[in-house]
């Protein structure tokens, strides 16, 4: 068997890998140079502050939940089941309640 025939399944994982990070990378830039309305995002997490919230990021794959102990500066910090973390506010796209259980 040809050994530049066997590399072409490597080759193919490796194209999509660096397409995935190029369309992650174009999606924060996107969402970063058209945010709109900054004012409007502090005023709703002002809101939602000591709530149970679910986020979702432009940089995860899935949603967070937990609750928002704080806000300054654009920065939340944001508490989940794993632990404490700090999230820039240019990166949310979505804020919603979520019923305690």
């Amino acid at each position: 068997m040809n050994p530049a025939i066997s590399m072409i399944p490597i080759w193919i994982c490796v194209f999509i890998i660096i397409a995935a990070y190029e369309r992650r990378q174009k999606a924060i830039r996107y969402h970063i140079k058209n945010k709109k309305g900054g004012l409007e995002m502090e005023e709703i997490i002002k809101r939602y502050v000591g709530q149970n919230v679910r986020l979702t990021l432009v940089t995860s794959d899935g949603d967070e939940t937990g609750v928002i102990t704080s806000y300054n500066d654009g920065w939340i910090t944001f508490t989940t089941k794993k632990g404490e973390n700090a999230v820039n506010c240019e990166y949310i796209v979505k804020i919603r309640p979520v019923p305690a259980k």
